[in-house]
């Protein structure tokens, strides 16, 4: 019977009365959102990402499937809609290629690969012996690891910026296949790779990764009351009031964040007040030459160009219904169990999304 079909058929014994029979065959028309679609899973690789998702009862003809990439954090976000019934967004970490991403619809089953760019790892150098005393600033900043067995000449490591993460293997022998061990840390997002070091001695290999400086500018703080006000071309970001203050009394500086954010961070003294700061968000797409501040009549403005909104790269991916989507490789990537043992297999990665519009 069609109702023996349907995944929650099986909670229903034989026997039901007839009430009960014309419930089960009201749950064909519930809607896909009121479905728990907390199995979605994205499994990483070195080629790319895979998003599975459970789309029950839904052909290939009822589902669009839209990745777009966000360049605010150099994420994909992968949108799926089967209005009124389903539509839900999920986010991809790391940058991907979205025009070479394809989805497939088979079995009730939701399958969007999205490959990645080649990286090109940065080699770090490692040498032999005790590395330079760290001061205190850079003691946070310096990662000691256990490797008996193995000095520099046979340790390797490797910051690959595009995933931010940095890889240390051992081989006891060069011309060996795989490594002995392997490991794969996450860099932050301000790591400086450029200025990454070293070393290995008594089987210890102390790796100083430092941070980048934020990028700082200082801001020229205007008394004239006429640059309160926006001109052609700009928009008022923040007014702020600041009475008995003048524009002598006010520092302002923008800084650049590691992930390309602006900020711009006040500070207003005088004699008779204690001090004053504040930090205002600048919005993407402004330049540090598209922010100007002004403090006059005990008012402080931020003005700002007006940005120009950056559309990102949005397609609509084609949706098979008969080939499988994959990654354009192999899905094998190298990682690392707690325990610092190889592991060939796959990374499958309980992901987190957001459920937009749900109806």
């Amino acid at each position: 019977m069609p109702l023996l079909m349907h995944p929650l058929a099986a909670a229903f014994p034989a026997g039901r009365c007839f009430f009960e029979s014309m419930l089960l065959e009201n749950l064909f028309d519930l809607d896909c959102c009121a479905r728990d679609v907390s199995d979605a899973r994205v499994r990483a690789t070195k080629h790319g990402w895979t998003l599975t998702v459970s789309l029950p009862g839904l052909s290939a003809s009822e589902v669009t499937v839209e990745a777009r990439s966000s360049t605010a954090r150099h994420r994909c976000k992968i949108r799926v809609h089967a209005l009124p019934r389903f539509d839900a967004e999920y986010v991809l970490p790391t940058d991907s290629e979205v025009a070479a991403a394809s989805a497939s619809l088979i079995d009730g089953q939701l399958t969007v690969a999205v490959p990645i760019s080649a990286s090109k790892p940065v080699a770090v150098p490692v040498t032999e012996g005790d590395a330079p005393t760290a001061g205190e600033a850079d003691q946070e900043n310096t990662l000691q690891l256990n490797v008996p067995g193995f000095s520099a000449y046979n340790i390797f490591v490797a910051a690959d910026l595009h995933t931010r993460t940095l890889t240390v293997e051992g081989r006891r022998t060069v011309t060996q296949a795989g490594p002995d061990f392997s490991r794969v840390l996450k860099l932050r997002a301000d790591a400086d790779v450029e200025q990454f070091s070293a070393s290995a001695k008594d089987g210890v290999l102390r790796l100083r990764l430092p941070r980048r400086a934020p990028e700082e500018y200082a801001v020229a703080v205007s008394a004239n009351r006429q640059h309160l006000q926006p001109t052609a071309g700009e928009q008022s970001l923040s007014q702020l009031p600041v009475p008995g203050v003048s524009a002598e009394e006010v520092t302002a500086k923008l800084v650049r964040a590691a992930n390309g954010h602006l900020s711009l961070h006040l500070t207003a003294t005088n004699a008779r007040r204690s001090m004053q700061q504040c930090v205002v968000r600048v919005p993407e797409g402004v330049q540090v030459e598209g922010v100007r501040v002004a403090c006059c009549d005990g008012l402080l403005a931020v003005i700002i160009a007006t940005p120009v909104p950056q559309k990102p790269e949005s397609v609509t991916l084609p949706l098979s219904s008969t080939v499988p989507a994959t990654l354009p490789s192999s899905p094998h990537a190298a990682t690392m169990n707690t325990n610092g043992a190889h592991d060939d297999a796959d990374e499958a990665i309980q992901h987190e999304y957001e459920l937009v519009d749900s109806k």
